[in-house]
């Protein structure tokens, strides 16, 4: 076992890393991490937001395969993981690897589906992780919209401008049609699935080069209390990974 411990010098504001050999198991690492954590981090939030995650991502990129990943599962769990989060690679059949250069990796995104090729039985394969004792998170990036994807023909109008050159455009969220849409896909995967909640990423997407101009934060704001109220309705104590 590796034991890593985090600390800030106040001096100068590096980070510093301590290594350690001592025998510890992962979920006694990570309480002993968080209890040093600003009282406003721990204060009113579930004992589960403070367990270890295991994610996809930095074993599979986005050539994901069900077997495989509830292999990862399984050895996750033994390991003292609590949650398991399925990253990128999950709504679109190709496989993906990241390269010195990212290309236009999100041009898929948008369309909240699971890949048929990927997951025989999407719903099982979610069912199948969660009896193993890990809850089970999905990434989305709900701001990004592929240019490949149906989302996209539907609202690439309603789009800012671009500045990730990554296959993807950035919704504007004061665009009504548009974040209605995206709302009921997400809405349509919690209906779907019994999954435990969501990695949001890619919410920077809004706030790049080009994007200060728009003035979307307020809007941002709204659309994210929209989203995490309408999903609650349908599952009180779903989780949000920000």
């Amino acid at each position: 076992q590796i034991e890593i411990d985090f600390g800030v010098n106040r001096g100068d504001q590096t980070v510093g890393v301590r290594y350690s050999t001592e025998n510890s198991f992962v979920h006694d690492v990570a309480r002993r991490a968080f209890a040093g954590s600003a009282p406003a981090v721990n204060e009113g939030s579930p004992q589960e937001c403070f367990e270890p995650s295991y994610c996809t991502w930095y074993a599979y990129h986005g050539a994901l395969e069900e077997k495989n990943a509830e292999r990862c599962a399984r050895l996750a769990r033994e390991l003292g993981f609590g949650t398991f989060i399925m990253d990128d690679g999950w709504q679109y059949d190709v496989d993906q690897r990241v390269g010195p250069v990212l290309g236009p990796w999100h041009r898929f995104n948008g369309d909240y589906q699971p890949a048929k090729r990927k997951f025989r039985d999407f719903g099982a394969h979610v069912a199948q992780v969660r009896a193993m004792g890990l809850r089970y998170l999905l990434w989305v990036a709900p701001f990004l919209l592929g240019v490949e994807s149906v989302a996209f023909q539907r609202l690439g109008k309603n789009t800012l401008e671009p500045w990730l050159n990554e296959g993807a455009r950035a919704i504007d969220p004061r665009n009504e049609e548009a974040r209605e849409y995206i709302v009921a896909s997400l809405e349509g995967i919690v209906r779907a699935y019994p999954i435990d909640g969501f990695k949001v990423d890619y919410d920077y997407a809004l706030f790049g080069p080009g994007q200060a101009p728009y003035g979307v934060g307020e809007e941002y704001a709204a659309f994210v209390r929209n989203l995490i109220a309408r999903v609650r309705r349908i599952r009180p104590s779903f989780e949000w990974n920000l």
